[in-house]
């Protein structure tokens, strides 16, 4: 009789200890995926950089060069004019 109750408290704390073990798996998967959730969004974040300055570069050249262009054509045009 009194083993019976040793084994039942024993059985007890072994199914308390297997749930807080299954419960601290739980939270270290759910840290993970946040952990890497931040990861794509770091990457994601750097990447719209770039491309952004990338552009912004391509966009200030082309209009460097269109205004080069118009200039040329208004200069031209001027010392056609004379």
């Amino acid at each position: 009789r009194l083993a019976a109750i040793v084994q039942r408290v024993y059985r007890g704390y072994l199914g308390r200890k297997s749930v807080e073990n299954l419960r601290l798996e739980r939270q270290k998967a759910a840290l993970a995926l946040v952990f890497l959730n931040d990861c794509a969004t770091e990457i994601e974040r750097a990447w719209r950089g770039y491309c952004g300055r990338r552009d912004a570069e391509r966009l200030r050249r082309e209009m460097a060069e269109f205004l080069f262009l118009l200039r040329r054509q208004e200069a031209a045009a001027e010392e056609d004019e004379f």
